[in-house]
């Protein structure tokens, strides 16, 4: 699958962009519901990349939803959804 340069959510259009450094030194991704956005590092490679954009959709997702989320459900929902979406072609 590839990661698009942006995506329809919740009736915003997100940006999706490739950067070099997150804002977090530690982080892979980003996303922002207010400024419409999702940023990952570009030096992952392709299923680190797909794994952190659906990691920041479940983040938008839960934000908007009031759903309490952690990180560790988070990246659980996320490697699942990958593990589906390869089996799709």
């Amino acid at each position: 699958m590839k990661i698009p340069k942006k995506i329809q959510l919740m009736g915003k259009t997100f940006k999706v962009v490739l950067v070099a450094k997150i804002d977090d030194d530690n982080g892979w991704g980003e996303a922002s519901h207010h400024n419409c956005y999702i940023k990952i590092k570009k030096s992952l490679n392709s299923q680190t990349k797909m794994e952190t954009f659906i990691h920041e959709i479940l983040h938008l997702v839960y934000g908007c939803a009031g759903i309490k989320e952690n990180e560790r459900d988070i990246e659980i929902t996320a490697n699942i959804l990958y593990q589906v979406f390869q089996q799709i072609k």
